[in-house]
């Protein structure tokens, strides 16, 4: 057989052979399953040979082995010899053998035709050799059986079947080997037609750098204006991409401008920009990537931390070019189609915050130099440096600069869009009214300095368990605090007040040598459980916890329940 028909059909043999085997695996289990056979040795053993077999195929056909006979032949006729070696294990059924039986006519057949040469001596030894496991398997399975009336019987059946095998199989080769030649010219018509092809493409392309030259003035030209266009595209570019950023105090939305705009108008492959982390208030670096098939996004990002490194412990503020037709790739890219890469600084004050990275799978993409990503990035370190000026003064106004907590203000703005949004979600809310127990004594005592000291500390506190539970902790004002826990139900709203109220309680301030002890009175409403009016839930968090002070003080109580949590605290004194 030769090797471009065998190739043509190996596919379509590994898909009929796929087929094949599990239509087989799939009887052999309907008849254990409708009972037909109970023999558990033969279930087993044809299922395993139908899964291997399966198996050995894949590799054969895959690496292309079908085509070489030798090969084949042997794996055809060890697969015949086992599918008979099942019946070595009596079994009655005699739907399995004919199972069985039809896989190996199809072997058989595969057996004789796989061939490169079809002389009628090799044919007739293949057909012989190929009906002996056949029969084997025949005597196997009626073995037990035999009489006379059987070996008369037994001996037309096999005639009359090799008879019947040998003009199938006779017919099937002549026509296979007729079909192959037949393939086999048009082959060799089909190559000379491609070297006449060839001929009149060498010709063409001769016609055309012809005209190429007579044409090329004119093609200098042309790309002298479309330069001359893309320049003033670029400026236009800038200019927009200056007015998008500059209408936002949104960095992370700019950088997204800025990737988008480069990636547009540069038709780079690759855009990436990575900012270091508290760069504008950012607790994370912050990265935005764009490519053009979106494959080696996660590549890129993961990346872009080396990226920023190699430019920060350079010092440079000049690009640097990681790929290039005068440079080596890096080591990064090694394995990558991008043949052009270059990073740019993004600084201010000539300190580098960021980095830039263009990639591109054209030679000399950059061969008309980096303004437009230098312009672009000065203008976006104008943009950020108003940013970072608009988040500070933010910062005054709605944080309260000695705790660090969101201010009064801050919460009358927030707080009744928190409230809208528990009603209209159905969600619960915990508000606790948090007051520290004889501030004025302390300050008093020890002067306002302690009393500023211990109310960092207790903002502090606030802030970590807000933080652990979702919440938010805000300075009310003076030494009264709120801690706001969206969602928590009483249950869960005490237990994260409990520990709040408890690391107060054991913390002590040193101040001068001094040891200062710290307590709180707290009371928590929450809505809608004791608290069915969510807009007086404040209110009612803090009378709660003016009945912890008018009651001893030290006292976390909820709202509704002052008596019977108050009790708690009395007992545990010994003041009930």
């Amino acid at each position: 057989m030769s090797s471009e028909f065998g190739e043509k059909y190996t596919h379509r043999y590994l898909m009929m052979h796929r087929f094949l085997y599990a239509f087989f695996i799939f009887f052999i289990l309907l008849l254990v399953i409708s009972g037909v056979n109970r023999s558990v040795f033969n279930i087993l053993y044809f299922i395993l040979l139908g899964l291997a077999s399966i198996l050995v195929d894949e590799y054969i056909f895959r690496k292309n082995l079908a085509i070489s006979s030798k090969i084949y032949e042997i794996k055809a006729f060890i697969q015949l010899a086992l599918f008979s070696c099942g019946f070595f294990k009596r079994t009655d059924c005699l739907l399995l053998y004919v199972i069985v039986f039809s896989v190996q006519m199809l072997l058989y057949f595969e057996y004789i035709v796989f061939n490169d040469i079809f002389y009628e001596t090799q044919l007739m030894n293949k057909r012989l050799t190929g009906m002996i496991p056949i029969m084997i398997g025949l005597i196997a399975y009626n073995w037990g059986n035999f009489s006379t009336e059987w070996i008369i019987m037994f001996f037309v059946a096999a005639v009359t079947l090799f008879a019947i095998m040998l003009i199938i199989s006779d017919y099937y080769a002549k026509s296979l080997l007729e079909y192959n030649y037949k393939y086999t010219s048009l082959y060799f018509t089909t190559e000379k037609l491609e070297e006449d092809k060839n001929e009149l493409l060498e010709y063409q392309h001769k016609v055309k750098t012809v005209n190429n030259e007579l044409n090329l003035q004119r093609v200098n030209l042309a790309k002298l204006n479309t330069e001359l266009e893309n320049s003033a595209n670029e400026m236009h570019a800038l200019i927009d991409v200056m007015k998008e950023i500059s209408s936002t105090f949104d960095i992370k939305n700019s950088m997204g401008v800025l990737v988008s705009t480069v990636f547009d108008v540069k038709n780079v492959d690759v855009v990436s920009f990575y900012i270091d982390k508290g760069i504008f208030k950012n607790k994370e670096a912050a990265i935005c990537t764009k490519s053009a098939g979106d494959e080696d996004v996660e590549f890129f990002e993961n990346i872009m931390t080396d990226m920023y490194d190699i430019l920060k412990d350079a010092g440079m503020l000049q690009p640097v070019v990681l790929a290039g037709p005068s440079v080596m790739r890096h080591e990064y890219f090694e394995s990558k189609p991008y043949t052009d890469v270059v990073i740019f600084p993004a600084y201010e004050n000539e300190d580098i915050y960021g980095v830039l990275l263009c990639a591109s799978k054209k030679v000399n993409f950059f061969y008309n130099g980096y303004a437009f990503y230098e312009s672009a990035l000065i203008d976006f370190s104008s943009v950020l440096k108003s940013t970072k000026l608009y988040l500070q003064m933010e910062d005054m106004a709605n944080i309260d600069s000695l705790t660090g907590l969101n201010n009064r203000l801050n919460f009358n703005k927030t707080f009744p869009v928190i409230c809208k949004e528990a009603v209209n979600s159905n969600q619960p809310l915990s508000v606790a009214m948090i007051d520290v127990d004889h501030f004025k004594d302390v300050n008093d005592t020890y002067g306002h300095l302690a009393g500023d000291k211990i109310l960092r500390e207790v903002g502090a506190i606030l802030l970590e368990y807000a933080k652990k539970y979702k919440g938010i902790a805000v300075r009310y004002g003076g030494e009264e605090f709120l801690m706001i826990l969206p969602g928590k139900r009483e249950e869960e709203s005490y237990k994260a007040l409990t520990e709040v109220h408890d690391k107060i309680m054991n913390n002590a301030i040193d101040h001068s040598g001094k040891i200062i002890r710290i307590n709180t009175s707290i009371g928590l409403s929450i809505y809608p459980d004791t608290c069915d009016d969510i807009n007086k839930i404040v209110d009612s968090a803090d009378e709660t916890m003016y009945y912890s002070k008018n009651h001893g003080r030290g006292m976390l109580l909820v709202a509704g329940k002052e008596i019977e949590y108050a009790s708690k605290y009395l007992n545990l004194r010994g003041e009930a």
